[in-house]
This record gives C-alpha cells, sequence and structure tokens, in this order.
C-alpha cells in the first residue's frame, strides 16, 4: 500500500550482540622451565620430564574463555604446535598463566637433536575470536643430553704401600669430566666419599 514502515532501534526482547575487532594486546612469552630431574639454567637434558612455560594475560575481560595455543621449534626448524589449546581462566586474566607441556612432546619437535635450542612462542584468542600471535620467548633452552664421561686418572692410597690400604687410611681417587660438575656423588667400597674440584 505504500505506507512507511515503524522504525525499528533495539531488540524488543533485550537480545544483543556486541561488535568486537579489538585483538589482545602484544605479548612476549615469559620463562620456560624444565621440570623434572636435575635442573639446570638454560637447559633441557635427559633427566628432565616436562616444562613449564609462562604466558601473560592482559588484564582484558575478552580473554576470559579464550585461548592460547603454543608453538614451539628447534633450531633454524619451523614453529609447530606444541600441545593442546588451553583454556584462559578468569581468574589468570591480569596475571601471568601457566602452561605444562610433557618432554614427549618437547622431543617430538621436529630436529629435536644435540646442541639444538628450544624455542617457544604463543597465540592468544579472544571470546570473540580476535587472536594475537605473541613474540617468541624471552628465554631459550639449549638441548644437552649427554651425560658427562669419567676417565679415571688414578687411586692411590696414604699407605706406606699406596697400592693398599687398611682401616684409618685415606684412599683418592682422581678424575677428569668431559663437562664442568655441579654435583657428584661418590662411595669407595660402600662408604660416602669427600668430593672436592667440581668444575675442573
Amino acid at each position: 500500500a505504500g505506507n512507511d514502515g515503524t522504525p525499528v532501534t533495539a531488540s524488543t526482547n533485550n537480545t544483543k550482540v556486541i561488535f568486537d575487532k579489538t585483538a589482545p594486546v602484544d605479548f612476549t612469552v615469559g620463562l620456560l622451565t624444565p621440570t623434572g630431574g636435575n635442573q639446570a639454567a638454560g637447559i633441557w637434558n635427559l633427566t628432565n620430564t616436562g616444562m613449564d612455560i609462562i604466558v601473560p594475560v592482559a588484564n582484558d575481560t575478552t580473554l576470559k574463555n579464550g585461548t592460547v595455543q603454543l608453538y614451539g621449534k628447534v633450531g633454524s626448524n619451523d614453529f609447530e604446535v606444541l600441545g593442546s589449546i588451553s583454556t584462559i581462566l578468569s581468574s589468570e586474566i591480569n596475571t601471568d598463566k601457566t602452561i605444562s607441556v610433557t618432554g614427549e612432546l618437547i622431543e617430538g619437535l621436529t630436529g629435536f637433536a644435540e646442541g639444538e635450542i628450544i624455542y617457544v612462542k604463543a597465540e592468544m584468542t579472544d571470546r570473540p575470536g580476535n587472536n594475537t600471535e605473541g613474540n617468541q620467548s624471552r628465554t631459550e633452552k639449549l638441548i644437552d643430553e649427554t651425560p658427562a664421561s669419567i676417565t679415571p686418572i688414578s687411586i692411590i692410597s696414604d699407605n706406606d704401600n699406596t697400592n693398599l690400604a687398611k682401616v684409618g687410611d685415606t684412599v683418592t681417587v682422581t678424575f677428569t669430566t668431559s663437562d664442568a660438575l655441579i654435583d657428584t656423588g661418590v662411595t669407595i667400597s660402600g662408604q660416602s666419599a669427600l668430593v672436592s674440584g667440581l668444575g675442573g
């Protein structure tokens, strides 16, 4: 009939859609900390069983129930997915989120080999689906899974005959290792020995 319709400017049942095209703020993955076994600064070693990775989460409520996906690489290889997607909890807003990754996943990265370096980055996605790729981790881990080799040099006693020992004599074992040591346990005939000269 040609009549103009009545203008409608709001929903009649209080429903709404929030338009959000703002991506999460830039961020840098924090510390990489190997877990399990012997933990040495800057190193992934043969005894480590996992890795804790710190991802800073901004004070942004749209990140609640958003996600973080980690990516890892070894040496000059390409980054690849590292573990599964992790959901951001409300308690993790405006704080550091710790994501734990198993050793199998770390050692499964392409090119994992002695002397190479492990790098980690992350992608953060907010609830509406906007995402930001963060900067590579502040720390990296050198892969060193070769135990120090020990070369016995000499074993002597302070007995008059240095090839023999009796109760009360001191027996000394002198050896050289392929790497500097941070801890060593030595027993001689089942008795704990005093160790000196670590690192040499």
